[in-house]
């Protein structure tokens, strides 16, 4: 094989494995997650949350199944993007337990979550939003 046939084939080989990287990188980061695959779609599990307000800093403890159920059904309407923006300042950070076992952390950021340490931006919801939920529930 001549010298130049051997650099065309590096230099496609080259772009695809440039173009299939950024491909995966861009999947990865812009499918849509539900919120509730957090906890395997199952509110039955939740037995009580705790919710901080982030202004205030006053913890409320919520253990009735219809408010639980409620906020569950929410939290199925949210779906997620992956973001790896920084964000400061939180309304509410919420924790969800099966009796004593810590099934999931949110903290809401407005539009943005972080879900166990994980940063996500709110791609669609039910127009109604999440400290709208909350509120309506302690308040």
């Amino acid at each position: 094989m001549n010298r130049k046939y051997i650099k065309y084939i590096f230099i496609v080989l080259l772009l695809f494995i440039s173009v299939s990287t950024v491909g995966f990188v861009n999947y990865k980061y812009t499918k849509k997650v539900p919120i509730t695959k957090f906890f395997e779609n199952d509110a039955n599990k939740i037995t009580e949350i705790q919710i901080t307000n982030g202004n205030t800093g006053n913890v409320e403890i919520i253990t009735d199944k219809n408010q639980i159920e409620k906020l569950s059904q929410f939290l199925s309407t949210i779906k997620l993007q992956k973001n790896s923006k920084e964000s400061s300042g939180w309304l509410y950070a919420l924790e969800f337990y099966s009796n004593d076992t810590k099934l999931i952390e949110i903290v809401d950021m407005g539009s943005r979550y972080s879900i166990n340490g994980e940063k996500y931006t709110v791609i669609s919801s039910n127009n109604t939003s999440l400290n709208e939920i909350i509120d309506e529930m302690l308040y």
